[in-house]
């Protein structure tokens, strides 16, 4: 969709020939960018990779790209990311959204080829999805006044009202330079980091269980925050030189992150 037309093609051939004719037409480089949102990207990049020329991807995990800029200028950036939404709701969420998406009118069992001619139905479900997205993402222009002012992600917004606020107070900036870690440390604290345990324990795996319940935690972040106490300071390198009362010393009065490697470990299944 570029200014309220939608383009149709049904192949990935004109889908390249549509994306040079952009690149000539707008005198595209490196320095000059077309952006072109796409509702999970992850999806439609494995296509696409095949047949354009990569200059970077900036992606959150693997398989999961949030921007591929290709060396021609053109930039996809992920819809889904920038609204952590469905199509549906981000179409029913943003303001002055006029093509919504028309849920139930495809039927996805359908066996389609290039060549299957689409129902006025089909093409309007096509033509909404584009047409809704463009819009919601020309809202997303106007609240911020500039395309390139638009965060890749969701949670962007946050960080972009965490730094005004941090920035309230001139101490903050110090803390955060007193604090900073260099890349080793942030590697060993990525490395530390882990969710809760989702496997199986090892003596009820492969059994029936009866009558069994479970309890979590709501809202615990920010209980633990107001709450509880947490470190803060630099990091530093300690030698504990095998001495276990040292050691344990460290773990009772300092956030310890440790690398460690065990030798000969065995389950004991007593």
């Amino acid at each position: 969709c570029i200014d309220d037309i939608v383009v149709f093609g049904r192949t990935w051939e004109e889908f390249q020939q549509l994306i040079n004719k952009l690149v000539k037409s707008l005198h595209l480089d490196k320095n000059k960018k077309l952006v072109i949102y796409v509702h999970n990207l992850a999806y439609e990049f494995q296509f696409i990779k095949e047949f354009i020329e990569i200059d970077s991807v900036f992606a959150k995990d693997t398989r999961k790209p949030m921007k591929v800029t290709t060396i021609n200028g053109i930039e996809f950036r992920c819809s889904y990311f920038l609204s952590n939404m469905s199509l549906i709701k981000f179409c029913e969420n943003t303001e002055n959204v006029i093509h919504y998406k028309l849920t139930d009118e495809y039927d996805y069992s359908k066996m389609r080829t290039p060549d299957t001619p689409l129902t006025e139905i089909e093409k309007a479900y096509c033509y909404n999805d584009v047409r809704g997205l463009s819009e919601c993402i020309a809202q997303k222009i106007y609240e911020e006044g500039d395309i390139t002012k638009i965060p890749l992600t969701n949670t962007g917004y946050v960080r972009r009202e965490y730094r005004v606020a941090m920035n309230d107070n001139s101490k903050n900036r110090d803390n955060f330079l007193k604090t900073k870690l260099n890349a080793k440390q942030y590697s060993m604290l990525k490395k530390a980091f882990r969710g809760g345990n989702t496997h199986a324990y090892y003596k009820k795996a492969n059994k029936i269980l009866n009558n069994v319940y479970s309890y979590d935690i709501q809202s615990s972040y920010p209980s633990s925050m107001m709450l509880d106490d947490f470190p803060i300071g630099k990091f530093m390198f300690v030698n504990i030189d095998e001495d276990i009362d040292k050691f344990e010393y460290y773990l009772k009065n300092f956030c310890c992150v440790i690398d460690v490697t065990f030798c000969n470990i065995e389950l004991d299944i007593k």
